[in-house]
């Protein structure tokens, strides 16, 4: 039940954003146990890296993104 994300065809920068996503997340996965952890912990450990500023969004997050489109379509 987990999400696999793939790059747009012809749009080769978006590359970075998954591979560095990819890589925090096996490095996470790697070092811990998701079983001790509860659901709250584990949502934040999302909500960080949704948060984290990305210089391919010119610093902006995942999160501020969704936001302005779901600004913008409403």
């Amino acid at each position: 039940n987990t999400n696999v994300y793939c790059c747009d065809p012809g749009s080769p920068w978006q590359m970075g954003i998954n591979e560095n996503t990819n890589d925090v997340t096996a490095i996470l996965l790697e070092k811990t146990a998701l079983r001790g952890f509860d659901k709250d912990y584990l949502d934040k450990i999302v909500d960080e890296l949704n948060t984290l500023p990305r210089r391919v969004l010119t610093l902006l997050s995942p999160n501020d993104i969704i936001n302005r489109n779901i600004a913008l379509a409403t």
